[in-house]
């Protein structure tokens, strides 16, 4: 599986000089958006982040002893009980010309942090790269809390299709 996502990385990340991101106010640690602009392709991320609201949700441990979220292994915790500076990924959006592809899946996905990166070495934790041939987004996010500290990868085509990949401190 890590050779695959690899070798798709290396196509994704591999993006040719020349996009444009605009820069937006980055003062804003609740929010993420990226704009890129490229032969005709006006392509925008919007990343929100909210307070957790444990209520709404199921918390439980698997027998390996991972935190599940309505049965669903969380990222970005390895607390069970309620903690008031927990946030979660509430908005992950991709507006490509002018069509919205709501990313889902994303309510196991606690305390992201949402500070740009320009490549890959760089610190932060949100890095976005259109693919070469511009019909896919690559989208990196890290965030957690110390122990569940976790990176996600999400690959949204054009099309609509999505993919994510997960590495957590548990695997």
């Amino acid at each position: 599986m890590k050779v695959i996502f690899l070798s798709l990385c290396v196509v994704l990340c591999a993006a040719p000089c020349g996009v444009t991101l605009a820069e937006t106010d980055t003062s804003d640690p609740q929010q993420c958006r990226w704009v890129i602009d490229k032969n005709g392709n006006h392509v925008e991320v919007l990343l929100k982040k909210a307070r957790l609201h444990r209520e709404d949700y199921a918390f439980t441990r698997s027998k390996t002893g991972e935190v599940l979220i309505n049965g669903v292994r969380a990222a970005g915790t390895d607390a069970i009980s309620a903690d008031d500076s927990e946030t979660q990924l509430v908005v992950f959006q991709v507006h490509w010309n002018g069509r919205t592809i709501n990313v889902g899946k994303c309510f196991n996905i606690l305390n992201p942090s949402l500070k740009k990166k320009r490549e890959s070495s760089d610190s932060g934790s949100v890095l976005v790269k259109l693919s070469e041939d511009r019909q896919a987004v690559l989208v990196e996010l890290g965030g957690g809390d110390a122990a569940g500290s976790f990176t996600a990868w999400w690959i949204v085509r054009k099309d609509g299709i999505i993919d994510r990949f997960l590495e957590s401190e548990s695997d």
